[in-house]
């Protein structure tokens, strides 16, 4: 018979399988880190660029069509119209209350 330690080619055996099912389950491990790394990048990426308006899809940072620009400008400006008209309310409201205020200290 030949000088074969049968309980050492076990153990290492043992250990080399353990290695390989060590090394392909890091490397799975990795590969499923990144490839939802690179979706959640797609993800966040997409939802900056595309804005839903009714049933139809629109990239805001490309002038897809004319319209699509001519009213989000024209919501932003009504937007700030109507915040200024809000201001100027609460500021005449202010002023009234102050004026009535000296009005009734006044004898």
């Amino acid at each position: 018979m030949s000088d074969l330690d049968i309980p050492a080619t076990l153990t290492a055996s043992a250990a080399v399988v353990t290695a390989l099912g060590v090394i392909l389950i890091a490397y799975w491990s990795y590969r499923g880190k990144e490839r939802a790394s690179k979706a959640a990048d797609f993800a966040e990426d997409a939802t900056r660029a595309i804005v839903a308006i009714g049933d139809k899809l629109y990239t805001l940072d490309k002038r897809v069509d004319g319209r699509l620009t001519q009213l989000l400008e024209q919501v932003r400006s009504e937007g700030l119209i109507a915040a200024d008209l809000a201001r100027s309310e609460g500021r005449a409201q202010g002023e009234q209350a102050q004026r009535d205020r000296a009005s009734e200290a006044q004898p």
